[in-house]
């Protein structure tokens, strides 16, 4: 498994076949020239980095550059997207989730308790 940044890892399948890059469905990690990406990355490779991870693709299927779009369940720990929202490390987005009404429960928490990048003047 590798990770690019904090929305894009690339995986391995365990019974062999071709490695995927992946996009994290519904949320949006900042880039890694923005405050809080590298933070972002950091907390995706200690979250998934050599673990086994279930990659289930969203409805709509690939992302520009090729990429699948999926949410990633990282077992006893929740969907990497959860844990990313609940660390402050993403965004619910909104524009390609309509359906994320939990995960915009999970960001509020994490805006009002002003973790991550909701600590910042402009997060």
């Amino acid at each position: 498994m590798a990770v690019s940044d904090g929305d894009t890892i690339t995986v391995e399948p365990i019974h062999g076949g071709d490695r995927a890059k992946v996009r994290l469905h519904g949320i949006d990690a900042p880039e890694m020239n923005q405050p809080y990406g590298q933070a972002a990355k950091t907390f995706v490779v200690n979250a998934v980095l050599y673990k086994v991870v279930d990659v289930r693709p969203a409805p709509q299927g690939t992302y520009r550059y090729g990429r699948i779009v999926a949410i990633v369940a990282v077992p006893q720990a929740g969907t990497l997207q959860e844990l990313l929202l609940d660390a402050g490390l993403a965004w619910v987005w909104t524009r390609y989730c309509r359906d994320c009404g939990d995960w915009q429960a999970i960001q509020a928490k994490a805006r009002d308790a002003g973790r991550g990048l909701w600590a910042g003047d402009n997060p």
